[in-house]
């Protein structure tokens, strides 16, 4: 009904009901051509351009490994819902994040859980960290929208750090490798592995005295050469007491090199590795036993007994905040008092009298500001009474007396000052 298009003419037209192809390949060139009423061609001609489609992204993806912890070996499991058919000798290949080293063995493989028939073959590329998965053309087609298809992947190694999150490439191909389906999923992460058998021990274990804290504990991941080690004392330690507070290497031939080392205010000594002379850090390998590393310039807790908690110690790399190996619990020894000097103990008066008792002595550790002083008689000397306090010199906030067969405990208040 209408009139004759002109030669020359461009002409558009747009309908529906196509169905785009289920692969992603640039190999479609349409044809077009026009016909007369009796059937005749007019002219026709090939598109100077192919037809491209982006691809699919399949959905309901859940990616994550068996273990979450660094290094640790596990199988990761992998399960999904495609949205296009995935012909019986299509291929599959999964990326495992690269940056973090996942360590994909030639020993690993897939293996199919549910959804999918027929044999697969596996093939490992370590350098680039992905597997590729084809079907071996034994099973059929799967339809599209197949629902709740599960692979695993065993024999992988978590990667030796831990990380907040880890990514995966998913990618759906055609046996000629066009892409049908693609997707970067974002999984669950890894938290750090155990800094194993570590012990800590001080030169002395008298309360208050300048000491060194030697450490020894296994690896379970990898030490690199630009490692850092983490300590954190009980807060009752004092870090550069009678010098900076350095470290060094107890094992020089299993952990070469040296740290620079710096502290914070709660306990925390940072070590990182460096050179020192001619000895460059090495790298230590995964599980490497019985390293030591001395912490010098460390006044002991000025109490007696245990430290009010355990020793933590962290391995990560320089420049870094994900953690390595890390340790909570290391455990210290018991310490033993500090050697207070008694300088002069007087009794004035005669045999028998009611008589002043003076008792001068040198602190080895602070008396806090609650503290207590007990003077404990022989067994000759007898109380009359409720000894009452005279003087009292270098120790303020006033002492309140009380006697127990024969101590004398002397409470201070709490309203002075820290004796020295």
């Amino acid at each position: 009904t209408g009139g004759v298009t002109a030669r020359g003419s461009s002409v558009s037209v747009t309908f529906n009901g196509t169905r785009n192809s289920d692969f992603a390949e640039p190999s479609l060139l349409p044809s077009v051509a026009t016909v007369s009423g009796t059937n005749f061609y007019i002219s026709r001609g090939d598109s100077a351009a192919n037809i491209t489609f982006s691809c699919n992204s399949p959905v309901g993806v859940l990616a994550a490994p068996e273990s979450n912890v660094a290094g640790e070996a596990s199988k990761v499991t992998l399960s999904l819902n495609i949205t296009t058919k995935w012909p019986k000798d299509g291929r599959l290949i999964v990326t495992f994040q690269d940056d973090v080293n996942f360590n994909i063995p030639s020993s690993s493989r897939a293996n199919i859980v549910r959804g999918v028939d027929g044999s697969i073959l596996s093939l490992v590329d370590d350098p680039s960290h992905f597997i590729i998965v084809t079907r071996q053309n034994d099973g059929s087609d799967l339809a599209a929208d197949a629902r709740n298809v599960v692979l695993e992947f065993t024999n992988i190694q978590n990667p030796g750090q831990a990380h907040d999150s880890l990514n995966y490439t998913i990618e759906l191909q055609s046996r000629s490798g066009a892409c049908m389906e693609k997707v970067n999923y974002t999984g669950s992460g890894l938290v750090p592995n155990v800094l194993r058998s570590a012990t800590a021990t001080t030169t002395s274990a008298v309360a208050g005295t300048i000491s060194n804290v030697s450490l020894s504990f296994t690896i379970s991941n990898a030490l690199p050469s630009n490692a850092v080690v983490r300590v954190r004392l009980p807060e009752e330690y004092a870090l550069n007491a009678g010098g900076t507070t350095g470290a060094i290497s107890s094992t020089p031939l299993a952990l070469q090199g040296g740290f620079t080392t710096s502290t914070s205010a709660n306990g925390t000594i940072t070590m990182t590795r460096t050179t020192v002379g001619a000895s460059s850090p090495n790298f230590v390998a995964a599980g490497t036993a019985g390293l030591g590393i001395t912490i010098t310039n460390v006044r002991n807790p000025p109490i007696s007994g245990l430290a009010s908690r355990p020793i933590e110690m962290t391995t990560l790399v320089s420049g870094e905040v994900n953690e390595i190996d890390t340790v909570k619990n290391i455990t210290q020894g018991t310490f033993t008092p500090g050697a207070l000097l008694v300088t002069s103990v007087t009794q004035n008066g005669t045999t028998g009298s009611v008589a002043f008792s003076t008792i001068r002595f040198t602190t080895a550790n602070p008396i806090p500001v609650d503290g207590i002083v007990k003077v404990t008689y022989p067994s000759g000397i007898t109380f009359a009474g409720q000894p009452s306090l005279i003087t009292a010199s270098n120790i303020d906030g006033g002492l309140a007396v009380s006697t127990s067969g024969q101590t004398v405990t002397l409470q201070r208040s709490g309203s002075g000052t820290v004796v020295a």
